[in-house]
Parts: C-alpha cells; structure tokens; sequence
C-alpha cells in the first residue's frame, strides 16, 4: 500500500493499494486504525499520485503507468530498441560476458525472476533456473559461466549458467544487494544495507563463508574492473547525496571532479576498463574517462524519459529506458 493524501480533517487517509501492474484500488483508511473502505465505486485509478486541494473540495491524480524498454545508444547517441521481447517490472539488467544475451530481471511469468534475452533479435526469451526464490539483483562472471542473485529478504546465492548445479547460498541477510564477480570471480562484492545505519561494501568467497568489509562505511552499489582489482562505487549517507568513486585497492579517489555531491546510480566499467558508465539524476547517462575524469558523453532520451542500469554488449551501451504513459484527471468532491 502506498499512501497518497490526508484530508484536511486529519483523520483519514488515501491508500492506493495495486491489483496488478496498471490498475490500483483506492481505499479510505481512518488513521485510528478502524477498518478501512474502498473508494472503488469512484472509478479513481491512482497509479503515480493523488493531491487534494486545500479545501477538500477538488481531487487531482495521475493514471499514468510505466512503459519500460530496453534501449541502446549508437557511437553518434542515437536511441535505438535493443531488445525487442516486452519484460514487464525490469528490477535489474546485467550483460553475459561472451554472449549477445542480457539477463533481465522481470515478472514475466508472475514472479520476479532472470531470463536470457537475445539483443536486436526475435527469440523468445528463456528463464534462469531459480526454483522459488523471488530474485532482485543479477550479474555474471567475466568468463559468463557463473552467476550470483540476490533474492530479497533472504540473501545472495551463486550458481552456474549451464549444467546440472544447483545455487548455493552465500549470505543470509535479507538487505544485501548489488552483488557481483570480483578477484578473478573468486569473490563477489555487494552492498550490506541495515536499518538505521549507513550502507557499506562487503566481500565473500564465491564458495561461501563470512563476510567482510571491503569498503569503509557510506560505500556503496560496487560495480568491479574486468581487467583488476579497481572498483567503482557510489560513497555517501543517502542515495541522494553521493560522489562516484574508484577504489585501487588500496586508496579511493573521486571518478571525476566534474562530478559534485549528487544523485547518481548504476555505475559500472566499460569492457577494456577505461571508461566508467553511470547515470545522473533520473535522465542522464555518463560516460566518464576513468584515468582523467572527463566526461566523454552524455546521452539522454528525446523526451528525457527515466534511464536506469547502463550495461556494457558487444552491441554497445544498453540502459533500462522507463516512459511513463497515461493521463492526469481531476474531479470535483461530494461531501
């Protein structure tokens, strides 16, 4: 449930509670607690917000729902679709090494969950063998042979692309995320979140074992070198406010100095490690030199649509492209 208004009486407030990906029921829940109502008779379907005007007397809300694509940019920027299956919820994208395949996270079978998806070709995607677990987070080893989930609320798991073995478990906190290959793929890196405190880079033995930090704390969202020991990760106390850095292994230094105290996510290096990919704000996806920091390009959607989780293919720079398609109502109140 997700709660989108309070009247001015204080004591009610509007709930849009979600029946599937484009519809939302809205409910009146008293703030006492008391059973709440449905609002379903008023044909409001409040998917991205709802706003009362001071006096009660008016209802404004957004029908508007998420139209995800995976896009890919040409040497020149230009936007073209790189995959052309619909995968419904993308949560995570993650290129497999060797291949021309992308792992998408997606409920496109009901549940989130890994499939295969083919680039710029017509083949049906395949599924990951996961069993029941509800995944979150994928990544590969840089030989594509192996990779590790993170399955929320329960841990990170590894296990192999092809063949008959099954996933071994590696952590069992239900908050660890971004997860990936590391050291040779002997090691995978994640972020340790726990409540109240601040976030901070892990390592554990792709076999298992207990983990340790790698990083200081306010680390966070690693993303290893193919080629070394580097890392680039986001540092910071809150998601909004953060610097890109690269770790030697030893020291950390700033990405770039063109890259101030913001928002940014998704980092990650390019195949020959000299360029690091990330996205800033919601719209803008970076190119930086990762040896004098400048930013080689910026690349951005005509209509500056949402752009999440920039991945290195061989068919180049592919990134979560996410519309939002709909239409804003409004609507005078009966008391």
């Amino acid at each position: 449930d997700e709660v989108l208004a309070v009247p001015s009486d204080q004591r009610h407030a509007l709930v849009s509670r979600a029946r599937s990906a484009t519809n939302a029921d809205l409910v009146d829940q008293p703030i006492d607690g008391s059973p709440s109502t449905s609002l379903a008779s008023t044909g409001i379907n409040a998917r991205k917000g709802i706003a009362l005007s001071p006096d009660d007397s008016t209802i404004a809300w957004s029908a508007c729902v998420e139209v995800p694509q995976i896009a890919g940019f040409d040497a020149t920027g230009r936007l073209r679709r790189a995959v052309e299956s619909d995968m419904p919820e993308p949560s995570s994208l993650a290129a497999v090494p060797g291949t021309q395949q992308v792992a998408i996270v997606s409920t496109r079978s009901g549940k989130p969950e890994p499939w295969l998806v083919g680039l710029s070709t017509d083949a049906l995607p395949q599924p990951i063998a996961v069993g029941t677990l509800t995944v979150s987070d994928i990544a590969f080893s840089h030989d594509g042979a192996r990779f590790v989930i993170a399955v929320g609320g329960d841990g990170l798991y590894a296990g192999a692309l092809h063949g008959t073995a099954g996933l071994h478990k590696l952590t069992s906190d239900g908050l660890d995320a971004f997860p990936a290959f590391r050291a040779g793929d002997a090691q995978i890196v994640f972020t340790r979140h726990q409540p109240g405190a601040p976030p901070q880079v892990m390592a554990v033995s792709v076999d298992g074992g207990t983990p340790s930090p790698l990083l200081a704390i306010q680390s966070d969202a690693p993303a290893p070198s193919p080629l070394d020991d580097r890392l680039v990760y986001l540092d910071g106390a809150s998601f909004a406010e953060t610097v890109p850095k690269v770790w030697d292994g030893h020291t950390a230094r700033p990405l770039s100095k063109l890259l101030p105290v913001g928002r940014y996510g998704g980092p990650r290096f390019s195949p020959d490690g000299k360029r690091v990919a990330l996205v800033r704000g919601d719209t803008d996806l970076l190119e930086v030199d990762v040896a004098t920091g400048a930013i080689v390009r910026t690349l951005s959607t005509p209509t500056g649509d949402q752009l999440v989780f920039p991945t290195y293919t061989p068919s180049g720079l592919i990134a979560l492209r996410v519309r939002f398609q709909g239409n804003l109502w409004m609507a005078e109140t009966t008391h």
